[in-house]
């Protein structure tokens, strides 16, 4: 008898999952990504998400595999509602992944907050994350760990901005701050330090210098993360020769090559090493590995042969996904050609399924970056007239393009619409209008929009640009308003 239940048991339960399993597959054909989460797609979109808590997402990142961009833009396009930053954490900016997320971030800047942070050398995905949280708050000590996890103390005040003067592209004030460094006693420049000093001599003046100042290091730890930046320099001038006898020396005395090495190597190779994958018969080549390649021509400045491995990707895109049409469209978008982005835009649409909101965000940044600002508000139209609730992170797309060409007056007739559409401006709007009411000089609008933007986010650390605070920080002192200025100093 009880052999009889169990059986019957199993039955059921077997009946029960292959249901489940033909339902989730219906859903699939039927446009939802989505099934093995929810039956109804629309219950996951931004716009039925209210309310929700700001979440931090920390991702420690080494290196970069063709699949990594994909994972990478799935992570920053998700689905939450809530108010979000993602923290990409890297140990140097000679990390391959770092220019990747880095490139990656612009293509959502309007419409998402994320940074990449460099965390110094590590050994763990633990200490990665100590080392860049100590530092992500607005404290004036900060606490990292080494790599024998002996804890060290760091004070704000007493550490120059490099990374500020490198991402102003202020090379030579950059190599200021490390000559103070070395002549500092309490200060010693690591490894990673050398390698940054390298690239800044040979941005700032030739690849030769920077060989004279490689020659003169003596660590072998030293001389090991300092060799990426010069074999960039090399690859970026197209020296094959220099940078083949380059891999040689460093193996020839004995110093471990990474793989960022050989990936930075095979940039001078890239063509001869696609054709010989395109040779075997047992690589499988899709739209993926000619979107691959098709960025690594565009950095080297080949932007034909760019263009002709995305005819072949358009060629390998799935009638029955949407994914792949969106790598293809900002690959386009990264060559300036509007009508690539176009051709996407509506290949796409006889997919069938529902487009999904993500998907209309990023065909609207592509145009966007094209300069097709019109096509973008057509794009909006069409998710318009198509949505169940109205989402700002939408028209925030939009919204920032409009700023960014000073167009004050169609930002606020777009954020009015929203409004009266019944859309909740999150912090990003308001940061985004503040940026246009500073540039036109309509300073008691941007400090209430400053003051929207935090009353949204009273429990956590985002705070506006640091120039949008330097504004509203100066229009306080000319109008001798001591009392906001106080109220603004206290709530920073």
């Amino acid at each position: 008898m009880i052999y009889l239940v169990l059986a019957l048991g199993w039955e059921a339960a077997s009946i029960f999952r292959k249901g489940v399993i033909k339902n989730m597959r219906r859903n699939i054909v039927d446009g939802n990504s989505f099934a093995f989460l929810c039956d109804n797609i629309d219950e996951l979109e931004h716009s039925v998400q209210e309310n929700l808590p700001r979440v931090s997402v920390v991702m420690p990142l080494k290196g970069f595999g063709k699949h990594n961009l994909q994972n990478w833009r799935t992570q920053i396009t998700s689905l939450y509602g809530g108010p979000l930053e993602f923290l990409f954490i890297v140990e140097s900016k000679y990390d391959p992944a770092y220019h990747v997320v880095s490139r990656l971030i612009t293509e959502y800047k309007d419409n998402l907050e994320a940074k990449v942070v460099v965390a110094g050398l590590s050994t763990t995905c633990s200490q990665k994350i100590h080392n860049q949280l100590t530092w992500h708050f607005n404290g004036r000590v900060a606490y990292s760990l080494t790599n024998n996890n002996i804890l060290h103390i760091h004070y704000r005040a007493d550490v120059p901005s490099f990374h500020t003067k490198f991402s102003e592209r202020r090379y030579e004030q950059a190599l200021e701050i490390f000559s103070w460094m070395e002549s500092c006693s309490s200060l010693r420049l690591s490894s990673w330090d050398h390698a940054a000093r390298l690239d800044l001599i040979a941005k700032a003046y030739s690849t030769s210098q920077a060989e004279e100042y490689y020659n003169k290091l003596q660590s072998p730890a030293t001389r090991q993360a300092a060799s990426f930046p010069l074999l960039h320099c090399y690859v970026m001038e197209r020296d094959v020769q220099k940078a083949e006898t380059f891999m040689a020396q460093l193996q020839s005395h004995g110093l471990p090559v990474d793989p960022h090495s050989f990936n930075e190597i095979m940039n001078l190779y890239v063509a001869t090493l696609f054709q010989v994958m395109l040779n075997d018969e047992t690589v499988k080549v899709g739209w993926s590995t000619y979107c691959t390649l098709a960025n690594i021509f565009r950095k080297n400045g080949l932007n034909t042969e760019a263009q002709a491995c995305l005819v072949k990707a358009e060629a390998k895109l799935s009638p029955t996904g949407r994914l792949g049409y969106s790598f293809v469209m900002t690959c386009y978008a990264a060559l300036n050609d509007s009508d690539g982005v176009m051709r996407m835009w509506e290949a796409s649409k006889s997919v069938p399924g529902r487009i999904l909101t993500a998907y209309y965000m990023a065909a609207m940044s592509c145009s966007i970056k094209v300069g097709d600002i019109s096509q973008a508000e057509c794009i909006f139209g069409k998710w318009e007239a198509g949505c169940r609730k109205h989402d700002v992170r939408v028209s925030n797309v939009l919204l920032g393009a409009y700023v960014r060409n000073r167009w004050i007056e169609k930002a606020e007739r777009l954020h009015l619409h929203m409004l009266e559409k019944g859309a909740c401006p999150n912090y990003k709007t308001w940061e985004i209008l503040m940026e246009g009411y500073v540039q036109s000089r309509q300073m008691d609008k941007a400090v209430g929009c400053m003051k929207k933007g935090l009353s949204l986010l009273k429990s956590c650390h985002w705070r506006p640009p640091v120039e949008l605070m330097e504004a509203i920080g100066k229009h306080f002192e000319e109008q001798g308003s001591a009392d906001d200025a106080y109220r603004y100093i206290k709530v920073l």
